[in-house]
């Protein structure tokens, strides 16, 4: 009777961890496509001509994903002149809390 109660905690423990285990495997998916968006849409900003209306200064948002919003915010002169910052950032929600991924770059201004 002993061994069996014994033997029955050890399996809830196991139980939680898989648990555990399977969150963090979920968590890590939604992670790994969020900075594949994020180093796509960097790349993509950085080479882009100058007139493109993706790279005016200031905030930028697109939608088109259903699970991530991509976000991207472009300043000129910074860090030094003829250059440009351009920050992207991925949020998407998991359990109703707000994930975010941010990379940043600098490319020269033409």
């Amino acid at each position: 009777m002993m061994g069996m109660a014994i033997f029955m905690f050890g399996m809830l423990g196991v139980a939680a961890l898989l648990l555990s285990s399977i969150n963090g495997s979920y968590f890590s998916g939604n992670a790994s496509n969020a900075i594949t968006l994020a180093t796509s849409r960097l790349e993509r900003l950085v080479y882009l001509d100058e007139g493109n209306a993706d790279l005016t200064a200031g905030s930028h948002t697109d939608t088109t994903d259903p699970k991530y919003t991509v976000n991207w915010n472009v300043t000129s002169g910074v860090p030094m002149s003829n250059t440009r910052t351009v920050t992207v950032s991925v949020v998407w929600s998991v359990k109703g809390n707000n994930r975010t991924i941010t990379l940043a770059g600098v490319a020269p201004e033409w």
